[in-house]
C-alpha cells in the first residue's frame, strides 16, 4: 500500500511541466511534449499493471463492510442502484471527449486546432494515468458493494474497490479546464 501511495505521489510531483505551457497554451516543443506524453504513458502503464495486481474483495471482506463506515456523502447511495443513471453518467463522460471539437466554432481557434488537440491528448492521458493510479492506491469500495441487492459476483472485480476518485468527474472536468484556459487567448 505504501509503495502505491509513493508511486502516486511521484507521479503527481513529476507533472510540473503540465501546469504551465510556457509563453502561451499553443507553444508546443518536442522535448517538453515528449516528457509530458512519457509521464502520461508511464502513469497509465503503471496504473494498469497495479490494477491487474490489485487484490479483489473476498466474500469475507464484503460482508465485513458496514454502512456506518461509509462517509455521509456516499452513504445515501448505498441502497441505490440504477442502470439508466449509470448509462446517463457514461454518456456524459463519453460525450466530454468531443468537447475539443468546440474549438472548431471559432476562426482563430480553428487555426490552432492541431495544437489544442495535442494539448487535450496530453491532458487526457495524464488524467487517465493519475486516475487509475489513485484508484489502485486508495482502493475505496463503491457504495454498491454494501448494497444487499447487488450480487456477490459484481462486487468481486477491480472496479468494486475503485470509488475514489471519480474517473467520470475527472474525465468530464479535464476538457472543460482546457477550454477555459484556451478561450482566454481568443
Amino acid at each position: 500500500m505504501l509503495f502505491r501511495i509513493a508511486i502516486l505521489m511521484a507521479a503527481l510531483i513529476s507533472q510540473g511541466p503540465v501546469w504551465g505551457q510556457g509563453e502561451g497554451p499553443y507553444q508546443l516543443e518536442w522535448k517538453r511534449e515528449t516528457a509530458i506524453v512519457g509521464a502520461g504513458a508511464l502513469s497509465l502503464g503503471i496504473g494498469q499493471i497495479l490494477s491487474k495486481q490489485a487484490d479483489l474483495y473476498t466474500a469475507g471482506d464484503i460482508y465485513s463492510f458496514r454502512r456506518e463506515g461509509v462517509n455521509g456523502f456516499d452513504r445515501v447511495a448505498v441502497g441505490l442502484s440504477s442502470e439508466p443513471a449509470r448509462q446517463a453518467s457514461d454518456h456524459v463522460m463519453h460525450g466530454s471527449y468531443l468537447l475539443p471539437a468546440l474549438f472548431l466554432a471559432g476562426n482563430p481557434s480553428r487555426r490552432e486546432f492541431g495544437k489544442i488537440s495535442a494539448i487535450y491528448g496530453e491532458v487526457a492521458m495524464l488524467n487517465a494515468g493519475l486516475t487509475v493510479l489513485a484508484k489502485t492506491s486508495i482502493r475505496r469500495p463503491r457504495p454498491f458493494v454494501l448494497n444487499e441487492k447487488a450480487g456477490l459476483e459484481s462486487k468481486q472485480n477491480f472496479t468494486a474497490g475503485a470509488s475514489f476518485f471519480s474517473g467520470h468527474t475527472s474525465c468530464v472536468n479535464s476538457p472543460w479546464r482546457i477550454r477555459q484556459r484556451c478561450c482566454r487567448v481568443f
